[in-house]
């Protein structure tokens, strides 16, 4: 799967691809909106055809029910008027006087007359003998018309159609054939079914329950005695017409199985239809397509060699008029202008590396923190010859991956204020050895300082050991190498001001015992012998972050930071063990000290660096005059001598 996305992603991604796809994709959709559009528009028109068609069947078959009916009635009448008040209540009377009228009522089988005055009559045909009864059996349709006798009293006659009428609505039988969900039905104003035919077969109410039942229910719920509307039905096309001068409705339906499947086999053949022709139009499209785009992918190849040399300048490009035409000659104007423009760029390149090569100073250029030109001198100072610095990363000058990180920061610092670089590091020689170097660097466009950059480079080595040489000199004892008094008394000023909301702080002043003696038998290079041994003792026995210092002559001091007084106490008592301990042989000579010690905590009341130095110089002379090889303290804020913490036995 991956190999076929590989294969086809640029066939996928093309120009031709795209436009074909926006053709074929427009074609579909036009083709098929216009044929679903025009197929929707054929089934409604079907539909509202065919239901304007069944509407008018039901009208006609209404009118023609209406139509017999009003003969029916007619032959009533006629019958009515042949009943005179004493025949109207005479059962032998009214059989004598309906005998002319048989052929006329025909329609009808039972008739019932009801007097103003009297008993009611009911006639059943077809010999219509009569007798005494009040209603009909078993009737389904009845008409009735007004009987008035003589004395001006009236009643009525009625003709009754038993319960099977076909008679009355043999006209409304479906044509032969006709399919079973298309019935024909008769109904009384109350939704009740009357009279039902489906296909060649009539039935009776209630035999079956039609299929149109719950439609008629529910019109009849909806409209009431009105049937001026049809219900829908989904699946039917339903028609209903009133009969006139009854209180019967007409129905019709018929299914639209059979319609919609010829419009569904009409809508399959356009798609077909319509899917053919979009592929053929889609192919036509895409053969267009390629000879249009044609020059396209000759400029493309052209525009992939503009400067490896397989062409000449005016060599290759296509020579179409149009859009395609003027970006070619666009690009032929660009390969002129760029060999104009190395034209130039190589002359200038050409002196500065004359420059370059002449210049007593390192220098370099990077474009996108990589080397594109390194002079001789710059070259010489890192031990690289050209070929192993153009192209790669300043990094591998540098010293440590922190310098990379630090510099980047600086530079980037320098840079962003518009300002040119200049700082001192370590840099890296080719043999692995590290030497300081002094940089400058200068963005070769401001408003893009990281783009290009002029470096110069100047190497400091031995600048900065004479000044750390001098640094240290300043800050050290040349005999003992322990921290001077000058900056001793500075570490002292720092603690004393950061001493708010910081952990306690010791100074110790350390006074030689029996040194002058020294001195004055074995001579001062025993002296400094002395004084160097002695150095050493004390730094061996103190915390690494304390501080020793040589005051001057036989004085020593001690800076405790972050140390209690008892901690104090514990390390001044191992210096005078320590110095208690020096042996120095001179000679015949086995030349001892001591010393005496004297411990002042910094406290919240120590009123200056004065006053403290004062508190630790008074505990030292209370250890001298207790005898020498002692150990003092002193409250810095109290200014008197306290009880010595541990003595050596003197000697």
């Amino acid at each position: 799967m991956s190999f076929l996305s590989a294969s086809f992603a640029p066939a996928l991604g093309s120009l031709k691809f795209r436009v074909a796809a926006g053709v074929v994709l427009a074609l579909t959709a036009g083709i098929g909106a216009v044929t679903a559009y025009a197929l929707h528009e054929a089934a409604s028109q079907a539909i509202q055809f065919e239901r304007r068609q069944v509407q008018d069947e039901a009208d006609a078959d209404a009118s023609g029910v209406s139509r017999r009916v009003a003969s029916d009635r007619q032959a009533l009448e006629a019958a009515a008027v042949t009943l005179d008040r004493t025949t109207q209540v005479d059962s032998n009377a009214i059989e004598h006087a309906l005998a002319p009228q048989r052929s006329g009522l025909r329609a009808f089988r039972q008739l019932l007359v009801s007097p103003a005055r009297g008993q009611a009559t009911l006639c059943t045909a077809p010999a219509w003998t009569c007798r005494p009864a009040t209603q009909f059996q078993g009737a389904a349709v009845v008409l009735a018309v007004p009987l008035q006798d003589a004395a001006g009293g009236r009643g009525t006659v009625a003709g009754a159609m038993l319960a099977t009428p076909d008679e009355i609505f043999s006209d409304l039988q479906p044509p032969r054939g006709a399919a079973p969900a298309d019935p024909v039905l008769v109904s009384d104003l109350q939704g009740r079914i009357i009279w039902t035919a489906v296909g060649s077969r009539s039935t009776v109410p209630g035999a079956a329950e039609s299929s149109m039942a719950a439609t008629v229910a529910r019109w009849q719920r909806e409209h009431g005695s009105d049937g001026a509307s049809s219900p829908a039905q989904s699946g039917m096309l339903v028609a209903s017409a009133k009969v006139g001068g009854t209180n019967c409705v007409v129905w019709r339906a018929r299914s639209e199985v059979g319609l919609l499947s010829a419009l569904d086999h009409a809508w399959h053949t356009a798609m077909g239809v319509a899917a053919i022709a979009i592929l053929a139009l889609s192919g036509l499209a895409w053969l267009f397509i390629r000879l249009q785009l044609r020059p396209l992918e000759d400029l493309e190849h052209r525009a992939r060699h503009l400067f490896d040399g397989l062409f000449d300048r005016d060599e290759g490009w296509p020579s179409p008029a149009g859009e395609i035409g003027r970006l070619g000659q666009a690009l032929r104007q660009v390969v002129a202008q760029r060999a104009e423009l190395e034209a130039g760029s190589e002359l200038a390149m050409k002196k500065l590396r004359s420059v370059m090569s002449a210049a007593p100073i390192g220098i370099a250029f990077t474009r996108s923190t990589r080397f594109e030109l390194v002079g001789a001198e710059f070259c010489r100072l890192f031990g690289r010859s050209e070929q192993e610095l153009l192209g790669r990363s300043p990094r591998i000058l540098h010293a440590t991956a922190e310098d990379d990180v630090l510099m980047a920061q600086a530079i980037g610092a320098a840079f962003d204020a518009g300002e040119p670089y200049v700082g001192e590091w370590r840099m890296r020689h080719a043999d692995g050895h590290l030497f300081w170097v002094r940089l400058r660097g200068r963005a070769v466009d401001p408003l893009q300082p990281r783009a290009a950059t002029i470096w110069t480079v100047y190497d400091i080595e031995e600048e900065v050991s004479r000044r750390q040489q001098l640094e240290w000199t300043a800050n050290h004892d040349a005999l003992t190498g322990l921290h001077n008094r000058l900056a001793f008394e500075r570490a002292l000023t720092r603690v004393f001001h950061s001493r708010a909301g910081a952990p306690p702080s010791a100074l110790v002043l350390i006074d030689l015992d029996h040194f002058k003696p020294i001195n004055d038998t074995a001579g001062h290079a025993a002296g400094d012998a002395m004084l160097r041994a002695v150095a050493k003792a004390i730094c061996t026995h103190v915390r690494a972050s304390d501080m020793v210092a040589r005051l001057g002559g036989d004085e020593f001091a001690l800076l405790l930071e972050n140390c209690s007084p008892e901690i104090a106490l514990k390390v001044a008592d191992n210096v005078r063990r320590a110095v208690h301990a020096v042996r120095v042989g001179w000679g015949d000579l086995d030349l001892r000290v001591g010393a005496s010690l004297g411990v002042a905590s910094l406290a919240a009341r120590t009123p200056d660096i004065a006053g403290w130095m004062a508190a630790a110089d008074a505990a030292c002379y209370a250890a001298k005059a207790a005898g020498r090889d002692a150990v003092r303290t002193c409250d810095a804020g109290a200014g008197d001598a306290s009880q010595e913490m541990s003595q050596a036995p003197a000697e």
